[in-house]
């Protein structure tokens, strides 16, 4: 089964929040297998359905210079 939303790389966080994490692969049963650094810095891996996850969208502030 392929990803079909996400692709490896891809930035993404949990439809109902939490940490900010990486698509790291495909798991064999389906879904994404999911990487983030929690508070002490030591990375976690996980896999999560696609349908649970969304597209993490940076924010960016514009200063406009006079």
């Amino acid at each position: 089964m392929a990803l079909d939303t996400f692709k490896i790389g891809d930035i993404v966080q949990l439809k109902s929040g939490g940490p900010i994490m990486t698509i790291h692969g495909e798991h064999m049963y389906g879904g994404a297998i999911c990487q983030w650094f929690n508070k002490n810095e030591e990375i976690k891996t996980e896999r999560f359905a696609e349908e649970s996850l969304k597209a993490h969208i940076e924010r960016t502030t514009t200063v406009k210079l006079i």
